[in-house]
C-alpha cells in the first residue's frame, strides 16, 4: 500500500467517526505527498489530476477545521462552582465587585475610559457611569419633574389602546413604590418584554427568600436603603450595562388605556409602582416600550451584574449528548445556596400544542423552586402573563400525581382558590425537558472572591475578516493565575457593548474567547492546540468556563475572535477565579515595523519576493517577526539566511524558516538574531506561481530593507 493510500484511508476513516481533528492531520500529510509529486511529475495531465487532488482535500480540511471550531468544548463541560470551603459567601455588600467604577484608588486607562465614555451613548441618549456622588442626586423641585429625553416610545398595541400618560398620584390615591416584594404581583401586559419581567420575577423571589437586595437596590430615591415614592415625580435606576453600573433618569409618567388602566407591567397592588418604573428605566435604555426581545439572562445581568449563562436543554447536533441530570443537579444545588437565578424558555410550538400544553411558544419562565421528592425531579415556574398555566403532569389538573404527602411536602394544593390561574405552576423535569428549550442562569459573582477586568476595543479594519488562519491582530491577553488549589475554576464572561436597538435586534457579532497555555502571543490559531475554544454566539454576552488542574503560577493566553467581523466592536473581558489573576493586554511587542508588498510572478528575474535586511549593529540579541498574507490557494513560507555578520567571530547563525507551508498565512518568529545583512526568501510551495503577498517584518531594533 502507498503512503498517500495510508494516509488517505486514515483520514476518510478519522472524518466517519468524527475525528476531526485526526482527520485535519491525515488530510495534511496527503496533500503534503501530493505537492512532492507535483514538484517532480512532468506529464501536464497527470499534474492537473493531482492538483484537483490538492484542492479536495484542501477544502475537506478546511471545512473539518471549521467544524472543529464550532463543537470544541471544555473537557469540563460544567466547571463545578467553587465550593463554599474555598470562598467566603458575603451577602453584606449589594455592589458587585467585578464592575469596577473609576475612582482614586482604582483608576482605568484612557482606552478604557474612552470605551466606557463611547458607549455611554445609547440608542441616542447619554448613560454616564454611575458615581458614589450619585447617591446626593436631587430628587425635589419646583412644579413636578419631567424627563429632558421626553417620552417613550410606545409599542403598537400601547398605540392602540393610548388613552394617555398620568403621574403616580394620579393612578393611585395612595402610591408607594414598594410594599412588599412579591413575585405573584408582578404582572406583564402589552409590552413584549417576557423575559424582563420573567427576570423581575425571579429577582423578587430571591430577595424574598435569602433576604439580600436586588430589587430594591435599583430605583431611587431611597430612605433607610428603600425606594420611596418621590411627589416631585422625578426616580433614578441603577443597571449594569456596557461593561459598567450607569445612570438612568426617569419620570414618573405612565402610559395608560380605558379607564386609566396600565398599559405596561405592573404590580397586582394597584398602589405599588417598582414593577412600572423599573420597566420603564430598562425600557429608556433599550429605546422605548417597542422592545424587540431578549433573553432574561441578558436582563438579569441588566438588573443584578450576576453572570450570565446560557445552558441548553437539547442539541441540534444528534453526535452530542447533554446529560440533563447533570444540569439539574447542578442547579438544585447551587439555587438553593442562593448562588444562582434561574428563567427558561419555550422553543417553537404549534397552535395545538399550545392549546393542548397551556404553554406559549418561544416564552420566558421565572423558575421559582427546584425539588426532587422520591426520586421525580420538580420545577415551580411561574408565566409572567400571570395567567395561562401547564396543563400536563404536576399541574393544578393533575387528578392522579397530587398524593397528600407530595402536596403536604410541597405546601401546595391544586384545588386552593390561590391557585387558579395565577400563572405558577409546578411541572416534572422530564416534561420540562420534553417542551422547554434552554435555561437561562445568572451566577452570584460573589461566589468568586477574585475578579479582573479590561474595556478594549476592536476595529474593524484591523486584521482579516475571518481569523481561521491567524489571530495575529486579534486582541490578546496575558491571564496570570496564582492558585494554593490542586483544582482553580476560571469563567471568562466577554461582553460586546451595545448602543443601537437596531444592534441588539439583529446582532450579527458572532463573538468568542479562545484560550491557549503560556501567556504569549499567538499567531496561528492551530499551531498550538488551545485548551479552549468557545463556538461563537450572536449574544452580547459569552461566557467559557474553565476547571485549571495543579498548584503555582500559570499562564494563560485569552485570544478575542470573531466570525466573519463586520464592524467595530467595543467590549469588557472579565475573568472570575477561586484564585488571585490579573488580566493584562498583550501589548505591540516590537518599535520598529515595516509593511512590504510582493509579488511572484512565475519568472525568477521579474520575482518581487526576495529582499535583504540589514539589522543596526548595537545588539547581537534581536527579536524579530515576519509575518507572510497571500491568497490562500498558497501554500507559503519565508526563509532568513544569512549574508553576513557585522561580527563574525562571535556568532555562527546561518539560516531560519518556517516549520511548514502553511496555505494563505505563515510566521517566522525569531529571538536571539545577531546583527547583520540577512537574505528574507518568500516562497510558495509550488515553483513558479503567479500572485500577490504582503510581508509584515517587526522587529526589536532598527532596521533597513531593499528587493534582493
Amino acid at each position: 500500500m502507498s503512503l498517500l493510500r495510508k494516509f488517505a484511508e486514515q483520514a476518510i476513516l478519522l472524518d466517519e467517526k468524527k475525528d476531526y481533528e485526526g482527520a485535519v492531520e491525515a488530510y495534511v500529510k496527503c496533500i503534503d505527498i501530493l505537492m512532492e509529486d507535483l514538484k517532480i511529475e512532468k506529464d501536464t495531465k497527470v499534474k492537473d489530476g493531482v492538483r484537483q487532488k490538492i484542492e479536495r482535500f484542501i477544502k475537506r480540511a478546511e471545512y473539518l477545521k471549521k467544524e472543529i471550531e464550532k463543537t470544541s468544548i471544555p473537557d469540563e463541560m460544567f466547571p463545578q462552582v467553587p465550593t463554599s470551603n474555598l470562598v467566603p459567601i458575603s451577602h453584606a455588600d449589594e455592589s458587585v465587585e467585578s464592575f469596577r467604577q473609576p475612582s482614586s484608588n482604582d483608576l482605568l486607562s484612557k482606552e478604557e475610559i474612552r470605551v466606557l465614555m463611547q458607549t455611554s451613548l445609547i440608542n441616542g441618549i447619554k448613560y454616564v457611569p454611575f458615581m458614589d456622588i450619585d447617591l446626593k442626586e436631587k430628587f425635589s423641585g419646583s412644579g413636578k419633574f419631567k424627563d429632558v429625553d421626553g417620552l417613550l416610545k410606545l409599542a403598537n398595541k400601547q398605540k392602540d389602546r393610548l388613552k394617555g400618560w398620568k403621574r403616580l398620584e394620579e393612578i393611585s390615591g395612595k402610591p408607594v413604590i414598594i410594599d412588599k416584594i412579591d413575585c405573584k404581583s408582578v404582572k406583564q401586559t402589552v409590552v413584549s418584554d417576557c423575559s424582563f419581567v420573567a427576570s423581575l420575577s425571579i429577582t423578587a423571589e430571591y430577595e424574598n427568600k435569602f433576604k439580600k437586595q436586588l430589587i430594591s437596590k435599583i430605583l431611587y430615591p431611597q430612605k433607610n436603603g428603600i425606594p420611596v415614592y418621590n411627589p416631585y415625580g422625578k426616580y433614578m435606576a441603577k443597571f449594569y450595562v456596557n461593561g459598567i453600573k450607569r445612570k438612568v433618569i426617569i419620570d414618573d409618567l405612565l402610559p395608560v388605556g380605558e379607564n386609566g388602566k396600565l398599559l405596561c407591567s405592573m404590580s397586582k397592588n394597584p398602589n405599588e409602582f417598582w414593577v412600572s418604573l423599573i420597566e420603564k428605566a430598562y425600557m429608556k435604555i433599550m429605546g422605548g416600550y417597542d422592545f424587540p426581545g431578549s433573553s432574561s439572562n441578558i436582563d438579569m445581568y441588566a438588573l443584578t451584574g450576576w453572570i450570565p449563562e446560557r445552558s441548553p436543554l437539547k442539541s441540534s447536533d444528534p453526535e452530542v449528548t447533554i446529560d440533563n441530570d447533570l444540569i439539574f443537579n447542578k442547579l438544585f444545588s447551587r439555587y438553593h445556596q442562593g448562588h444562582c437565578l434561574i428563567t427558561v424558555s419555550t422553543g417553537k410550538l404549534s397552535n395545538e400544542e399550545q392549546e393542548r400544553t397551556g404553554l406559549v411558544e418561544l416564552h420566558a419562565y421565572a423558575v421559582l423552586d427546584l425539588r426532587e421528592i422520591d426520586g421525580v425531579k420538580l420545577l415551580k415556574l411561574k408565566n409572567p402573563w400571570t395567567h395561562y398555566e401547564w396543563k400536563g403532569n404536576y399541574s393544578d389538573t393533575d387528578k392522579t400525581r397530587w398524593t397528600p404527602s407530595l402536596m403536604k411536602t410541597l405546601c401546595y394544593d391544586p384545588k386552593s382558590p390561590h391557585n387558579n390561574d395565577d400563572g405558577i405552576f409546578w411541572i416534572d423535569y422530564k416534561s420540562l425537558i420534553h417542551f422547554f428549550d434552554v435555561f437561562y442562569i445568572n451566577w452570584d459573582p460573589n461566589i468568586f472572591p477574585f475578579n479582573a477586568v479590561v474595556h478594549d476595543s476592536w476595529d474593524a479594519g484591523t486584521g482579516p475578516i475571518k481569523d481561521l488562519y491567524t489571530v495575529s491582530q486579534n486582541p490578546q491577553y496575558t491571564l496570570n493565575i496564582n492558585t494554593e488549589h490542586e483544582a482553580t475554576s476560571i469563567w471568562i464572561l466577554l461582553s460586546r457593548h451595545i448602543t443601537e436597538i437596531n444592534d441588539f435586534e439583529n446582532n450579527k457579532e458572532y463573538i468568542t474567547v479562545i484560550v491557549y497555555e503560556g501567556g504569549n502571543k499567538i499567531y496561528l490559531p492551530f499551531d498550538v492546540k488551545p485548551i479552549h475554544n468557545g463556538s461563537r454566539i450572536n449574544s452580547p454576552h459569552y461566557l467559557g468556563q474553565l476547571l485549571i488542574k495543579g498548584k503555582g503560577l500559570k499562564k494563560y493566553t485569552l485570544v478575542v475572535a470573531q466570525y466573519e467581523k463586520s464592524k467595530t466592536i467595543l467590549y469588557s473581558l472579565r475573568v472570575f477565579s477561586t484564585a488571585r489573576v490579573s488580566l493584562k493586554k498583550i501589548p505591540q511587542q516590537y518599535k520598529f515595523i515595516e509593511k512590504l508588498n510582493g509579488i511572484w510572478s512565475g519568472v525568477e528575474e521579474e520575482n518581487k519576493s526576495n529582499f535583504l535586511i540589514v539589522l543596526d549593529d548595537s545588539s547581537d540579541k534581536n527579536n524579530l517577526v515576519f509575518e507572510i498574507k497571500a491568497p490562500k490557494q498558497y501554500h507559503v513560507s519565508v526563509y532568513l539566511r544569512l549574508v553576513a555578520l557585522k561580527r563574525p567571530d562571535h556568532n555562527t547563525y546561518q539560516t531560519a524558516s518556517c516549520n511548514k507551508y502553511r496555505n494563505g498565512y505563515n510566521v517566522l518568529e525569531l529571538k536571539d538574531v545577531p546583527a547583520g545583512t540577512f537574505k528574507i526568501e518568500v516562497k510558495t510551495y509550488i515553483e513558479n506561481q503567479h500572485g500577490p503577498f504582503f510581508l509584515s517584518i517587526q522587529s526589536s531594533c532598527k532596521f533597513k530593507t531593499k528587493i534582493a
